[in-house]
């Protein structure tokens, strides 16, 4: 694989949807289905012909019938939750605001990317909880169930002009691709419905979002019924992200499937991309630090874990456990909590490595860290902003740092040894990091009340 082939794909990609329209192919019904579906199949093709999986999630031959009792609890809890949901529908709120609640701080759970903006919305707000079922707002078990039950039902035979065209440029599978689009287009429909319904019992103002852009149904929603839609920046956005990145070449005035306004962590992220929204910067105190020069009390190097990149990581800390002097900290990513037994059995030989869920933030982590390993994460910005120097494992989708391959403070390596030969470089002070702002709640009540 070529290092930069993640650039390639992209512009092939780009030069793809531009040859043969794909944004305005309808299907049977007159949906334009494409932008439902493009980061699945942008994701497909890339670890296809990159040749790396998901890691799975681990389970012991008696997982089922541990199992049934908790789906037993979660049908109970979702009726419980929609009768809830009939009482919260008799308040009148001015907002709604989809949360993904990802980490501890002071021992509640909360959503880093708009804890700022809920804090000053919250009395008026009706909150949908996207990712944390142990909350005290509504979760919707009902749509997730019926999602369920539609990735069963997908029609997978169910030819479409798309996936034709895929399957002669990338050399796809027509079936998994079959499967793959109708059931995008069938969860799209479950989504619309489902929320148009919450809309318009609601009325909101404005409806804010925190998720990875693939709120397309709700989007789509909100703006046939003339709703503002507002989504926050939480991670990485830049020109390889097929989720956030379009081709400027072409027309998406027909779409109703983008949020209005993207709001961003600072200035540095608005040209570094493509996106057919409204951006405007408004900051973040969550991923905000004023202390650039935090002092390290101690001798650890902390790798930052996602699931992709699983086993490419795991073989480097075992590699830099043998040589390094210091300690080790393995942060998992959320979505990888569940097989922390696994990864924890992985390294249980190595004496100088812990493995890291909620019990540290990401911030806490950063102030005792010398240095991060990792291959994609927003935390490498994070780590840069607080003087922690970054190794960058040359695999997989790494090229999506590709803005700072010139950073002095930023190393791409190809195995462990070359971490421990760079470990001890100073920190260069001398570069101006920018990539995030604090949060500017004077502009953001202005915004509101100009809704």
């Amino acid at each position: 694989m070529k290092v930069d082939y993640m650039k390639e794909l992209k512009n092939r990609f780009f030069d793809f949807e531009k040859e043969y329209n794909l944004f305005h192919i309808q299907n049977e019904n007159g949906l334009y289905y494409w932008d439902l579906c493009r980061y699945d199949i942008f994701k497909k093709i890339f670890r296809l012909q990159n040749h790396f999986k998901i890691q799975k999630t681990k389970h012991n031959s008696d997982f089922i019938f541990k199992k049934i009792p908790i789906y037993f609890k979660k049908v109970i809890k979702m009726f419980e939750n929609e009768l809830v949901l009939r009482d919260y529908l008799k308040t009148d709120y001015k907002y709604i605001f989809l949360i993904a609640s990802r980490f501890i701080k002071d021992g509640k759970i909360f959503d880093n990317a708009s804890n700022d903006f809920l804090e000053i919305l919250k009395p008026q707000t009706f909150i949908i909880e996207k990712y944390n079922e142990d909350t005290e707002n509504y979760y919707p078990y009902r749509l997730l169930l019926k999602r369920k039950f539609v990735r069963y039902l997908s029609e997978s035979k169910k030819n479409n002009k798309i996936s034709d065209l895929l399957v002669k440029e990338f050399n796809l599978n027509k079936t998994e691709l079959n499967k793959l689009i109708n059931y995008n287009i069938k969860k799209y429909y479950i989504d619309y419905y489902y929320y148009r319904d919450i809309i318009n019992k609601i009325n909101p103002k404005a409806i804010f979002v925190h998720q990875n852009g693939i709120q397309k149904a709700l989007f789509a929603a909100a703006n046939d019924i003339g709703i503002s839609t507002i989504e926050f920046q939480h991670g990485i956005i830049n020109k390889y992200h097929p989720q956030y990145s379009y081709n400027n070449k072409i027309d998406y005035n027909h779409l109703n499937t983008f949020p209005k306004y993207l709001f961003l962590l600072s200035e540095y992220w608005q040209e570094k991309f493509y996106y057919p929204s409204t951006k405007i910067v408004m900051g973040n105190n969550e991923f905000y630090s004023e202390d650039s020069t935090p002092k390290k009390e101690e001798d650890i190097t902390t790798i930052i874990f996602s699931r992709d990149h699983t086993e490419n990581l795991l073989k480097l800390s075992k590699e830099f456990s043998n040589t390094y002097e210091g300690f080790i900290y393995i942060k998992l990513h959320p979505n990888q909590y569940e097989n922390k037994s696994y990864i924890e059995d992985e390294v249980s030989s190595l004496k100088n490595v812990k493995i890291i869920t909620d019990e540290l933030t990401i911030g806490n982590l950063l102030k005792k860290s010398r240095a991060i390993i990792t291959i994609t994460s927003t935390v490498v910005y994070e780590a840069l902003q607080l003087g922690v120097k970054v190794f960058l494992l040359k695999k997989q989708n790494y090229y999506e740092h590709y803005d700072l391959f010139n950073n002095p403070n930023v190393y791409i390596i190809n195995n462990s040894n070359e971490i421990t030969k760079k470990i001890n470089n100073e920190f260069d002070y001398e570069n101006d990091f920018n990539f995030f702002r604090k949060f500017n709640e004077q502009k953001f009540r202005k915004f509101i009340n100009e809704l």
